[in-house]
């Protein structure tokens, strides 16, 4: 699945979806929105589009925005996790609860400056959900019976 988000200031759109981009990919928001989302198999989590729409923005956006749209796309946890710290004003300390929680629940190891034991291994993209079956593919056969192998159906009983 994929989802779009609309940025309708047309003077600061840009600045709008990398400040945005840099929120997603944030360990404390990710942790935050894996707690909110959906199991699903595999140790994975759905972030929904109510999931996503459940995060709350930095109050005072406009200064959020410039300081998270200038975040490089290839910064390591820590920055993004003392980016995101500040935009939303909270002590980076106050998160460490939040993110054992996330490393403990993805068996990664904790972010910033906690540590944890070592867990069993489980898949390390929590975000991404294994996609369902197609619709044909759940309807129940009648009686059980697999098609026939010709391709018509079986006959009615």
């Amino acid at each position: 699945t994929c989802y779009a988000a609309r940025f309708d200031d047309p003077l600061h759109a840009l600045d709008d979806a990398r400040a945005f981009a840099t929120l997603l990919r944030s360990p404390p928001i990710a942790a935050w929105l894996a707690a909110l989302a959906e199991p699903a198999r595999g140790g994975y989590r759905r972030f929904l589009a109510w999931t996503v729409a459940a995060l709350p923005l930095p109050s005072d956006w406009p200064a959020a925005r410039t300081s998270l749209a200038h975040v490089s796309p290839s910064a390591n946890a820590a920055t993004l996790t003392h980016a995101v710290a500040s935009a939303y004003s909270i002590p980076p300390d106050a998160l460490a609860p939040l993110l054992t929680w996330a490393a403990r629940a993805t068996s990664a190891t904790p972010l910033g400056n906690a540590t944890t034991r070592a867990l069993p291994a489980r898949p390390l993209r929590p975000s991404i959900a294994e996609p369902a079956a197609p619709a044909w593919a759940r309807r129940p056969r009648p009686h059980g019976r697999a098609p026939a192998s010709d391709g018509r159906r079986p006959p009615s009983a």
